[in-house]
């Protein structure tokens, strides 16, 4: 099972279904959106089985888009968040594309300088109940908080962040994180015939200039 790791992230709106929240200092926007698209499908990796299976994110594209690569000092910056479900069946994934580092999923944003370390201050978490074995196919059908990705479909999401005052060259990394499943519930999910993320996914990153 993976366990979501706490991030140092900047503060989004609160989830439905989220029973506390955590913020800190910062803050940014997030909006959601879903746009469909052909795109070429790619071949499902098989599986290597040891004590602890192991993943396999070659089902899944994830990637970022800024709104533009060079920005005034301090400028605002739009980052588009989006998954695409590039393997030949349905994938359901946690809608809230959002930067709490949360057990539901959620998408990292860091923005860093050319020493890269992280120019931002600010976290958050997001804590949820705890899922119930016989509850996890009912949880993930959930149309309000989980969204089915049919082959080749997009689901994304957009965070806007306050970039630094300091010119220079910063690199984007984001990363998909699972909602953290148990062994046993993820093997209920796949006797249910719904495949889920079961473990983190890099976007490529991007550089930006603040000048």
């Amino acid at each position: 099972m993976w366990k979501p790791p706490l991030r140092a992230t900047a503060n989004p709106s609160r989830d439905p279904g989220s029973t506390s929240m955590k913020p800190s200092a910062g803050s940014f926007t997030i909006s959601l959106l879903f746009v469909c698209c052909s795109l070429g499908s790619a071949t499902l990796a098989p599986s290597v089985q040891t004590e602890t299976p192991v993943c396999s994110t070659t089902d899944i594209e994830f990637r970022i888009l800024p709104d533009k690569l060079t920005y005034a000092p301090g400028a605002s910056i739009r980052i588009k968040l989006l998954v695409t479900n590039t393997s030949k069946s349905p994938f359901y994934l946690f809608r809230y594309l959002n930067q709490c580092s949360s057990t539901r999923g959620f998408a990292s944003v860091e923005i860093l300088d050319a020493r890269n370390r992280e120019v931002r201050d600010s976290g958050c978490a997001a804590q949820f109940a705890p899922i119930r074995d016989g509850e996890v196919p009912a949880i993930v059908m959930e149309s309000a908080s989980w969204i089915q990705l049919k082959p080749d479909e997009i689901y994304g999401g957009e965070v806007t962040f306050t970039l630094p005052k300091t010119k220079g060259t910063y690199t984007l990394k984001s990363e998909l994180f699972p909602t953290s499943f148990s062994d046993r519930q993820l093997q209920i999910l796949s006797q249910n015939h719904m495949k889920v993320l079961e473990c983190p996914v890099p976007a490529p990153p991007v550089t930006v200039n603040v000048r």
